[in-house]
């Protein structure tokens, strides 16, 4: 490693040549890195500190997919790592309304034809209140998806190119299909909206033939979101939570939930 680190530009790793590059000490203290860990049925240290799971991305890719990680790992920069474990957190995230928001809310970026998640995507995103009420369709799309992928020793990608193909008429995929339109319907109905046709079907898209909710529904979703987005941030500037003259339009950070900072 240390003839390596030698030719780097950076002096720190040059000097610190032994020591990951960028060690994110922030995550690692939320997600209790270097602690003993214990397993709880709820995801927690006996202690109740640290998570033993956390929730991740890949920040840059097409496939519009979370998942849980053991929180122990030394996560790539590539990773999106959310210090939380909660069920209830991961169906907000991996719904077609989220999905809506990173990829149309000019929160998200590209690079070529992949998403790229960045943390504003998430900073932004007005999020629900009551996250307990998706635990068990989390729960059951998730322990259904991993299911899949050690039975059939199948990839997220291939997971989702799958679940994407019309054609695709396998038990476990259009159960997947099933658990993905309820989870959506959930989400929709913790935020109250349940004057919403969310039409989930094979609709065309910018990504092509995808299964998803209509387009009128993507369209209407977006609005309400941006609405409550800008709501939140007119509460928070009422507060004193930001800073006098600022331009932004958005909140800096308002993913608080009833699980706390998730970061």
């Amino acid at each position: 490693m240390k003839p390596v680190r030698d030719k780097v530009d950076r002096e720190r790793n040059r000097t610190l040549w032994w020591l990951h590059a960028e060690n994110r000490p922030g995550l690692y203290h939320a997600i209790g890195l270097g602690a003993r860990f214990a397993r709880h049925p709820k995801g927690w240290t006996e202690e109740g500190s640290y998570p033993t799971r956390v929730i991740v991305k890949a920040k840059t890719s097409n496939t519009w997919a979370f998942t849980f990680l053991q929180s122990h790992f030394v996560f790539d920069q590539a990773i999106t790592v959310i210090a939380q474990c909660s069920t209830g957190l991961f169906a907000a995230l991996q719904s077609s309304i989220h999905e809506i928001w990173a990829r149309n809310a000019g929160t998200g970026s590209t690079m070529k034809s992949d998403l790229r998640y960045s943390p504003s995507t998430f900073e932004t995103f007005p999020f629900l209140g009551g996250l307990s009420l998706l635990e068990s369709i989390g729960e059951r799309y998730y322990s259904h998806r991993e299911n899949m992928i050690r039975s059939l020793a199948e990839g997220l990608t291939q997971v989702y190119n799958r679940l994407h193909t019309p054609d695709e008429h396998a038990d476990d995929i259009q159960r997947l299909r099933e658990l993905h339109a309820e989870m959506d319907r959930a989400v929709a109905g913790a935020y109250g909206w349940t004057d919403l046709d969310l039409g989930h079907d094979f609709h065309e898209t910018k990504q092509g033939i995808r299964f998803t909710i209509s387009e009128s529904a993507r369209r209407e979703i977006l609005d309400r979101l941006l609405a409550l987005n800008h709501q939140r941030y007119t509460e928070e500037v009422a507060q004193g939570l930001h800073d006098k003259g600022s331009k932004s339009k958005a909140p800096r950070k308002n993913a608080k939930t009833e699980q706390g900072d998730l970061f």
